[in-house]
């Protein structure tokens, strides 16, 4: 039977390269489903000097002010919508997650939307898969390293209006349900290794905004990779919708004339 082409766990090699790396898409769940392949990426995590992640997760706890985005009173999400909205949109989180909105007010809209994901999905691990390949690197005494930085990230995110970021997070309230099966649909084509379709969900999701949102973002992350693994071997971990498409980080990768192939358990 003829091996499936598809992964989330990609070999990067080339005689110009000081030994293999590897290239991880990821999601930052805590959901065991997207720990299928952690004994894989162990023995890859192993044989390499570096690991990076997406960001430097040595910044532990991101202050509050960054989390919130400096937003004036004025815009807390109850000022921002009417009483009725607001209250409507508590008692449909509140009912769905058992999350109180009004604790949460003062926050952009897009974190609130990350906590409410959080609620959403299982629990089953103790942190995010992310998080957790991070500790484990660490514990190995792998050099550590980020591929962004979080201020490029939320300068992105700064950059789409917060109306935008309002409407996507009213949108999910009025839809809850199929926001949580559309959640639980990623989390399953992730666990089946559909980085194609991990990709689609992902442009989709970003709209018109797509290209600030990935394509740049790819650009930039493979030039970092490129560099890093030049450097030394290093296991990179990245969200799994940047890996696929035509202008994705592996077609950019091939691009620079590295050599990436997928890598599949025994």
């Amino acid at each position: 039977m003829k091996q499936k082409k598809e992964s989330l766990l990609w070999r990067i090699e080339s005689n110009d390269l000081p030994g293999p790396s590897f290239l991880l898409g990821t999601m930052h769940i805590r959901d065991q489903r997207a720990f299928g392949l952690l004994e894989l990426v162990y023995e890859k995590i192993n044989t390499c000097a570096a690991f990076a992640a997406e960001i430097d997760l040595q910044v532990t706890e991101i202050p509050p002010e960054k989390l919130s985005m400096n937003i004036p009173p004025s815009k807390w999400l109850d000022q921002m919508l009417s009483p009725r909205q607001f209250q409507k949109m508590r008692q449909i989180i509140l009912k769905g997650t058992g999350l109180d909105l009004y604790l949460y007010r003062f926050l952009h809209p897009m974190v609130i939307n990350n906590l409410i994901l959080e609620r959403i999905l299982s629990k089953d691990m103790s942190i995010a898969l992310d998080r957790h390949l991070w500790d484990y690197a660490q514990e190995q005494g792998k050099q550590l390293l980020g591929i962004e930085t979080l201020e490029e990230q939320l300068a992105i995110m700064q950059v789409i209006p917060f109306q935008r970021h309002l409407k996507d997070l009213l949108g999910m309230s009025k839809n809850f349900t199929r926001y949580r099966r559309h959640m639980h649909h990623l989390v399953h084509l992730y666990q089946e290794g559909a980085l194609q379709r991990l990709h689609k969900a992902s442009k989709k999701g970003a709209g018109s905004f797509r290209r600030m949102m990935i394509y740049d973002r790819n650009v930039n992350m493979a030039d970092r990779i490129a560099d890093m693994v030049g450097q030394q071997t290093t296991f990179c971990a990245i969200g799994a919708g940047h890996l696929g498409g035509s202008k994705g980080v592996l077609r950019l990768l091939k691009k620079k004339g590295l050599k990436v192939k997928p890598e599949f358990p025994n």
